[in-house]
């Protein structure tokens, strides 16, 4: 039985793969849904959208994603990353665009990952597909903190 296991312990969203050998026999179990590990990601949705991103005092990235969307699961580590490495200078957050039509309907939304940065409650950036964490770096660097 798993129940005492160091992995029965941990939160769910903090396993990411888990490899268990049963007799020999290698079972690989991926979390294919989006779990974000880091603190330094908000999750907002269209309630939430005006007073975590419009009126926000610092710059904001938002990651619309879903998820089965394989290129949105691709970039969540950079954006774990970005989060944590630009703590206190922009603000990383994600909205799941099955779950909150009514912002990415507004904000015309057609192919995910879309990554915006808002300023001031405005758009001043935005970049759709994949990117690489130095790619990504460098669409911050660019276009906030210059």
């Amino acid at each position: 039985m798993v129940r005492n296991s160091w992995l029965a312990m941990q939160p769910i969203s903090q396993v990411l793969t888990i490899i268990i050998n049963y007799q020999n026999t290698t079972i690989l179990f991926n979390n294919i849904k989006e779990k974000t590990v880091s603190k330094a990601i908000h999750h907002v949705n269209d309630n939430t959208f005006e007073k975590e991103v419009l009126q926000e005092t610092y710059p904001v990235l938002v990651d619309y994603w879903a998820d089965w969307c394989g290129p949105c699961r691709m970039i969540a580590p950079a954006l774990v990353q970005i989060a944590q490495d630009y703590a206190g200078r922009i603000k990383v957050a994600k909205l799941n665009v099955d779950e909150n039509t009514q912002t990415t309907m507004k904000y015309g939304i057609r192919s995910i990952p879309t990554l915006m940065l808002f300023r001031n409650g405005e758009i001043i950036a935005t970049q759709v597909g994949t990117l690489s964490k130095g790619q990504l770096t460098s669409f911050i660097e660019v276009n906030v903190l210059h």
